[in-house]
């Protein structure tokens, strides 16, 4: 197929190299390109992988932060991560920079924040034994001594990007010219209330009686309203569906968090090696790595025999059914939490907080595979319907709407435990305890469950309801 009638691809004849002059396409691009953007992709998922693993532990022990706080800051740094290709970086890159060097930019950011981090982990190893901190010498010093190492490898990861290597290979196109997507949607917006305010007024959006404003300001509403871009209109239309997809990223934002801070307390010793808290986050990759192919070869042609449809099921459909999932998910943590909390009691260690419970971690293990398989349903379902159904010149937007769903959720999440923690600390133990043996998260994570029924009933109706942007796909 002719590369050109790709529309994610610009015209050859814009194609420039990195010094302004034509380049040809036989000469650039292709899968050399490629392997350098493979490369920084992949040192940067090990960086930010690696961070948010630790982040939970690194926080509550060392930096002696609450649990509450310290899962709610985690929650906002990963909102504001996933957030900024949306709000800023996407329109810095289509109007202003251009792609590379925003990523430049970006790589040279991300650099400097883990070395910022790197230097805060060795001045907390030094702390404690100058101002006399009174945090378990025992239960910290051994990660504490090896989180600068652990840092700077990360930092060595995300140094050794080899993106503006294979700048000589890169094709480079003009930015756009014709304003932010973003704005177009909010004049958009604008002229929606107005028109609304005359309707609700009983009379015409070109009333001066109701709205006192001139003529021709009325007329170029109006005008912006007929003349709006089809391709602002069609990305609206994928809101109702991100919204009720919010409490899913909600309980995504906890396997960083509570997920973690909860296996912390549990026997993981396999023979003579300890297993790592943070490391069991790990099953959810692999989790994804094999039901993908049971599910490629396995539920799809099944599937494919009932509906018809060549990709067995719908995006919705698999959105729906990880939306389903989650609720079991949440579930499952919930008992498990509570069997938790009730092997400590039995065992008087509800007042040790950092004695181990003996309880094997193995109980958590279906909680982190589930979060995976809710991920392969939901994620990847996210990602092929916003693709799908933005304009195709916007595909790349429709990426950032999908990762804003989870910078919103992260942000809800984060919003959440602030207020839980705030109303069930008042007269007794919060919820998010510090001592987990006194603490509540079966009560939290059964209120997100409540959440994600409501939210799973809220995307099937919107789900019916939806109207697609191609014939190719079809709801029932």
């Amino acid at each position: 197929m002719d590369a050109t009638a790709d529309p994610l691809l610009p015209q050859p004849a814009a194609a420039v190299d990195h010094l302004g002059r034509p380049v040809s396409r036989l000469t650039s691009g292709s899968w050399p390109a490629a392997f350098f953007i493979i490369g920084v992709e992949i040192s940067e998922r090990f960086a930010y992988t690696g961070i948010s693993g630790n982040l939970i532990t690194y926080l509550t022990g060392p930096l002696g932060q609450s649990t509450a706080s310290a899962a709610a800051t985690i929650n906002a740094w990963s909102g504001v991560a996933l957030l900024l290709p949306l709000l800023g970086v996407a329109a810095v890159a289509d109007s202003w920079l251009g792609r590379y060097r925003t990523v430049v930019c970006a790589s040279l950011l991300y650099i400097l924040g883990l070395g910022m981090l790197t230097l805060s982990s060795i001045l907390a190893t030094q702390l404690p034994a100058k101002f006399g901190d009174r945090m378990d010498s025992a239960l910290y010093s051994t990660s504490t001594a090896h989180l600068p190492f652990f840092y700077i490898s990360l930092y060595m990861v995300a140094f050794a990007q080899v993106f503006w290597l294979g700048t000589r290979t890169y094709r480079f196109y003009p930015v756009r010219s014709d304003g932010s997507l973003l704005g177009q949607i909010r004049k958009y917006l604008l002229s929606l209330i107005r028109t609304w305010h005359a309707s609700w007024c009983g009379r015409s959006p070109d009333d001066t009686h109701c709205m006192p404003t001139s003529t021709s300001r009325e007329a170029k509403d109006n005008a912006e309203m007929t003349c709006f871009p089809d391709e602002a209109k069609s990305v609206l239309k994928l809101f109702p569906i991100g919204a009720t997809c919010l409490i899913y990223a909600v309980v995504f934002a906890q396997w960083m968090t509570l997920f973690t801070k909860q296996a912390s307390t549990l026997d993981r010793w396999i023979g003579s090696l300890q297993i790592p808290a943070a490391a069991l986050q790990s099953l959810i990759s692999v989790s994804i790595v094999i039901s993908i192919p049971i599910y490629d070869q396995i539920l799809v042609p099944l599937a494919r025999k009932y509906s018809k449809n060549p990709c067995g099921i719908t995006p919705l459909q698999r959105i729906g059914t990880g939306l389903a999932i989650s609720v079991i998910l949440m579930v499952v943590a919930a008992l498990v939490e509570m069997r938790r909390l009730r092997v400590a009691r039995e065992y008087g260690l509800v007042d040790k907080p950092e004695a181990t419970i003996p309880m094997s971690f193995w109980w958590v293990v279906p909680q982190f595979v589930l979060t995976g398989l809710a991920d392969m349903f939901t994620v990847v379902g996210l990602q092929e319907f916003f693709y799908d159904q933005v304009p195709e010149d916007l595909r790349s937007m429709g990426l950032a709407l999908y990762l804003s769903i989870f910078g919103a959720g992260s942000f809800g999440s984060s919003i959440l435990v602030y207020a839980i923690d705030w109303v069930t600390s008042n007269g007794g133990d919060s919820w998010f305890s510090d001592n987990l043996n006194r603490g509540h998260l079966d009560y939290f994570y059964w209120l997100l469950a409540v959440l994600s029924v409501l939210g799973l009933a809220a995307f099937l109706y919107f789900s019916q309801v939806y109207i697609h942007k191609k014939k190719g796909i079809s709801e029932q």
